[in-house]
């Protein structure tokens, strides 16, 4: 996870870009705050396999899972993001290995 931090933040180090967190209350920019990460929503197609309260495996909507946590207001667009404050290490799909 450090390689994939690394190379995030060297180009981010470029960006002119004044991303900020949607999440109410969240202050996260990216100008002030460059060692956080700023994720996109995902796409309205993507699923995943849930595990509902009961135990049951459910596919469902990524983005309506999101929305659904965040408890967002107002649409998702496409340059909304959340900041890495709001996830754990758990919520992080990452490679095995880092290309190097």
């Amino acid at each position: 996870m450090d390689c994939i931090l690394k190379d995030i933040n060297k180009r981010r180090s470029t960006s002119k870009s004044n991303v900020n967190c949607c999440v109410y209350g969240c202050n996260a920019v990216m100008k002030k705050n460059p060692e956080l990460l700023y994720h996109r929503f995902p796409t309205v197609d993507q699923t995943m396999l849930y595990t509902d309260a009961f135990g049951n495996k459910v596919r469902v909507k990524r983005r309506v899972l999101w929305v659904k946590n965040i408890k967002m207001g107002k649409p998702v667009r496409s340059h909304t993001r959340v900041c890495s404050r709001h996830f754990t290490e758990e919520d992080y799909i990452t490679p095995n290995e880092c290309k190097k």
